[in-house]
């Protein structure tokens, strides 16, 4: 809304400022969104107190409608618990609830959020915001941190050393130090602008997710539990994965890997190693292996012998030659049609140099393999033209 400052002039109103409540919150509402729902959980189970709407009370532990009579309503009780996400809220205080152990306000539309001396707290979801700044430091009791979707530069976490999931992504982060977090169990931190992360000592992880950025390498060596690691669209030349033994799910694609050592990840269920520079992969003894995607790199051979698991198989845009093809297709694990088993051979998608054999008519050799996996393995057989779905042979 605009006001007037002199003569012909005109200036954005000043945001209502969320007052102070000892032992209660302010919630400033936008002007196009007076009725919201919130969720209270108070200590002992007694009613929240609600000003600034027709309802005077709300339940606790209970969603409850409210409709406001203006932009400000005020909640009092012995709140443990906070939940006022999607109200288009433009501010919030909640530092009279100095007891308040969970904190919901993802997707609003807030511009700054004080949880300072909030020492209880142990969950705050402020995903898909407006913050620039978020200061979490001397919330010790902190186990859940999402902050993603925001606009934050920067973000301290040092000495939470309870926090079990961090999730920050989608921010502008140049920079993040997790260093003392042996609690942590999974990281998100895609979609920012990292240029060095250091995972090391964090023995409890089992996600990462630090994909986009533009990391130019990653140790996760000696990481025993991590499950899932996607750190695809970074500017890797190497990435070492050996010792990480509960290794499930690998997307290392579109980065600049010359090599990829999987040996000995026996519990490695998804490979996607599409669009680096590897000239060769030995995937043998990756005995779960599901679904193994290695198109656009430099390959001459690949040899899925004893991938008893695979289902999914895109090899498309390397070096494999008819003899290589015929050993492949010799060494498929017969599937059944429940299964849904599927290869992407070649492309034909503009703009793209397909090195592989594309001819599967011939040699008569290939044309034997070829049919042997189509017809009698129930492998479905594609090529790729830029759609999805691919066009089958």
């Amino acid at each position: 809304m605009l006001v007037e400052e002199g003569k012909g002039n005109t200036v954005p109103e000043k945001p209502q400022a969320p007052p102070f409540v000892e032992g209660g919150a302010s919630l400033i509402l936008s002007p196009n969104k007076l009725v919201i729902s919130v969720k209270a959980v108070t200590s002992d189970g007694s009613a929240v107190a609600v000003e600034g709407c027709t309802e005077t009370e709300l339940t606790s532990g209970t969603v409850t409608v409210l409709h406001a009579k203006g932009t400000r309503v005020i909640l009092k009780g012995k709140i443990t618990a906070l939940g006022c996400d999607n109200n288009q809220l433009t501010a919030l205080n909640v530092q009279g609830l100095t007891a308040l152990q969970g904190l919901d306000c993802h997707i609003n539309q807030l511009t700054a959020l004080n949880v300072q001396g909030l020492t209880a707290l142990q969950g705050l979801d402020c995903l898909g915001n407006q913050l620039t700044e978020l200061n979490v430091q001397g919330l010790t009791a902190l186990q859940y941190l999402s902050c993603a979707g925001n606009r934050l530069t920067a973000l301290n976490v040092q000495g939470l050393t309870a926090l079990k999931k961090l999730y920050c992504h989608n921010n502008q982060f140049t920079a993040l130090n997790v260093q003392g977090l042996t609690a942590l169990e999974e990281l998100y931190c895609y979609n920012n602008q990292l240029t060095a992360l250091n995972v090391q000592g964090l023995t409890a992880l089992k996600k990462l997710y630090c994909h986009n950025n533009q990391l130019t390498e990653l140790n996760v060596q000696g990481l025993t539990t991590l499950q899932t690691l996607n750190c695809w669209g970074n500017q890797f030349t190497s990435l070492n994965v050996q010792g990480c033994t509960a290794l499930k799910d690998l997307r290392c694609w579109g980065n600049q890997l010359t090599a990829l050592n999987v040996q000995g990840l026996t519990t490695l269920q998804t490979l996607n190693c599409w669009g680096n520079q590897l000239t060769e992969l030995n995937v043998q003894g990756c005995t779960a292996l599901q679904s193994l995607v290695c198109g656009s790199n430099q390959l001459t051979e690949l040899n899925v012998q004893g991938l008893t698991a695979l289902r999914t198989l895109h090899c498309y845009n390397n070096k494999l030659t008819a003899q290589a093809f015929t050993k492949l297709f010799d060494d498929l694990p017969a599937r059944q049609d429940s299964d849904k088993g599927e290869c992407i051979l070649y492309t034909e998608e503009s703009g793209l140099s397909e090195g592989n054999h594309t001819d599967f008519s011939t040699p008569e050799a290939l044309k034997t393999a070829f049919n042997n996996a189509k017809n009698n393995k129930k492998w479905k057989m594609y090529k790729w033209n830029g759609s999805w779905l691919g066009v089958e042979i």
